[in-house]
């Protein structure tokens, strides 16, 4: 494909059609779909064969595809209603198909895979232009504006300043500053250890006593923010209703971040009571188990969620995390993907600390941004697109480290 229409697909990735049960169908997808029926499906094992990381991707689709078997299974165990089978299925589904389509698109190309993420980036604000979602019109920043300027500021930045440090680290951390005042915290913390990462990457390579020596000024540096912005949170500098937001979620056990993610702990008992099975595609609060979501979350904070409106009947069983996600819809075997995509990221950032080349900037920050997403945040329809294509650029970034010692 040439480079104006591989960043047409990124465009569209945004825009979606309804199409009866199964939910949005976006743009990418019916173009990617159609891309593939079109391609010649007999050199798409060679494809995945002979390039850069196609061993460790083939591993990945494997994985969801597995995921994918858990997920009927699973529904059909626990009795699923129809429409929220073929949800799940095509939830799953499509994200293999993306993947594939990724593959076959980029040629795992990372000047490809640059000019694909780009128009991701820039589909956002086609996306709200057309088809604002319903959180826009109170929180512009967080749901609208946040995770597309700070990847178009990662991807401008790795191309402008790829050989120095100091300014682009200036820049990230001004900018996470900005998300932190601007209620994009989780984003704030994701832009803050991406420069830290960047500045010391690799810090391995000056032996391993200053190294740990560096990465706990790191981890001192990062806790000193934390509690900073509490400081000024609390106290009211960055206004009253984010005060009243953060004396909720402070009341937590396990603090900020604890409280902000609380509903992350209503998973963690669900799975616990069938960690093999599931309870099937988009679980749902009812009568009976509405006492245990809402117990569940006020036991780690009971300064939140203690309302008779809160999580009403039908609604989603809260999650807030990839990998608790698919563990609590599809099973354990479903975590397969998500662990393998996690244990991706952690092995890019080691390596840019360690004995490989220097880091480049863009794949540091997909690894920091996916180790929060799979942990502390939701797998909706958007993300069948991003987060393949998230997975390919680190993973051929990590390949072209490893195999030539350049990124």
């Amino acid at each position: 494909m040439q480079r104006n229409t591989v960043f047409f697909v990124g465009l569209m990735s945004l825009l979606f059609v309804r199409v009866f049960t199964f939910g949005q169908l976006y743009i990418s997808e019916i173009i990617i779909l159609f891309f593939l029926l079109l391609a010649n499906f007999r050199s798409k094992r060679n494809l995945l064969g002979k390039l850069s990381g196609g061993e460790e991707i083939s591993r990945f689709k494997l994985f969801l595809i597995g995921a994918l078997f858990s997920q009927v299974m699973t529904d059909i165990w626990v009795g699923s209603s129809i429409t929220n089978l073929i949800r799940g299925f095509s939830l799953i589904l499509f994200t293999i198909i993306d993947l594939i389509g990724i593959i076959r698109i980029s040629r795992l190309e990372i000047r490809i895979l640059r000019v694909l993420i780009c128009g991701y980036g820039f589909s956002t604000f086609l996306a709200l232009l057309l088809q604002p979602n319903v959180y826009f019109e109170s929180h512009p920043w967080k749901f609208g504006f946040a995770y597309a300027v700070s990847l178009l500021l990662v991807l401008f930045l790795d191309h402008r300043y790829r050989l120095k440090r100091l300014l682009p680290t200036a820049i990230l951390f001004i900018f996470s500053l900005l998300n932190f005042y601007l209620g994009a915290r989780s984003l704030g913390l994701v832009v803050l250890v991406t420069g830290l990462v960047y500045l010391f990457s690799p810090v391995l390579l000056i032996g391993k006593g200053r190294a740990l020596l560096i990465l706990g000024f790191i981890l001192c540096l990062l806790l000193l923010s934390l509690q900073a912005y509490s400081n000024l949170v609390g106290n009211g500098t960055f206004g009253q209703s984010k005060q009243a937001e953060f004396q909720q979620q402070s009341t937590s056990k396990f603090g900020l971040i604890g409280g902000g993610r609380s509903d992350f702990f209503s998973a963690v008992a669900f799975i616990r009571e069938s960690p093999i099975i599931g309870h099937g595609s988009y679980a749902a609060v009812t009568d009976i188990n509405r006492s245990k979501v809402i117990d569940a979350i006020g036991q780690v904070n009971p300064g939140i969620f203690q309302t008779s409106s809160s999580f009403g009947i039908g609604q989603q069983i809260p999650a807030h995390s990839i990998i608790l996600q698919f563990w609590l819809w599809f099973g354990a075997i479903a975590t397969l993907p998500w662990l393998w995509f996690l244990f991706t990221c952690i092995r890019y950032l080691y390596s840019s600390l360690h004995k490989y080349a220097e880091g480049s900037l863009l794949p540091i920050y997909l690894s920091c941004l996916c180790i929060w997403d799979l942990i502390f945040s939701p797998y909706g329809a958007d993300r069948k697109f991003s987060m393949p294509l998230y997975f390919v650029i680190i993973l051929t970034s990590l390949r072209r480290k490893e195999l030539n010692n350049v990124d």
